[in-house]
C-alpha cells in the first residue's frame, strides 16, 4: 500500500478500475489526472478505459483531445471505436476525416468500419475503397466495387 500524493484520506473515494477521487482531484493508479473535476467525474463503462467528467473526457487516465463530454458515446463496447458530434476515436485517438453522423461500425470485432465518404481498417483510413459499396467479408478480408482488401490495403490483380 503506497499514500497516494496530495489526495485526502477524509474525503477518498475508490471508484474501481483504477479510479479514485477525493473533493479535489482525480486519480488514476495513484496519479492526479489533470483538470479532472471530481465532483462531476464518472466511469462511463467498466472494462473500456473512457472516463469523463462535465468538461473532458479521458481514456485511460489520459485527456482525449477535443472530445465533448455531452455528446460521447461507446459505439461498440470492447472494440474501441467511440465517438462525439464532431470526431470518430479509435482507443482514444481522433481518426481524421471520419464523419460522426455516418460512422458505422460495418462487422464487430473485424475491424472495418466505414462513412459516408471512406473505409477504415481498426481506426487507420483505406486507401481508394469505395465506402458505398464497401463489404467486410471476414478474416481481415473486405471488397468493394472494384477491389479486394486484406487487413487494409488493396490487393494485387493476377491475369
Amino acid at each position: 500500500n503506497e499514500k497516494v500524493a496530495d489526495a485526502s484520506a477524509h474525503s477518498f473515494q475508490d471508484l474501481g478500475f483504477g479510479y479514485g477521487k477525493d473533493a479535489w482531484y482525480v486519480f488514476y493508479f495513484g496519479e492526479k489526472i489533470p483538470d479532472a473535476k471530481p465532483s462531476s467525474f464518472q466511469i462511463f463503462q467498466p472494462y473500456t478505459g473512457y472516463t469523463k467528467d462535465v468538461w473532458f473526457v479521458y481514456y485511460f487516465g489520459k485527456k482525449i483531445p477535443d472530445a465533448k463530454p455531452s455528446s460521447f458515446q461507446i459505439l461498440r463496447p470492447y472494440a474501441g471505436y467511440t465517438k462525439d458530434v464532431w470526431y470518430v476515436y479509435y482507443f482514444g485517438k481522433k481518426i481524421p476525416d471520419a464523419k460522426p453522423s455516418s460512422f458505422q461500425i460495418i462487422q464487430p470485432y473485424v475491424g472495418y468500419t466505414k462513412d459516408t465518404w471512406n473505409v477504415y481498417y481498426f481506426g487507420e483510413k483505406v486507401s481508394d475503397a469505395a465506402a458505398h459499396s464497401f463489404q467486410s467479408l471476414g478474416n481481415g478480408y473486405g471488397k468493394d466495387s472494384w477491389s479486394m482488401y486484406f487487413h487494409g490495403k488493396k490487393m494485387k490483380r493476377y491475369p
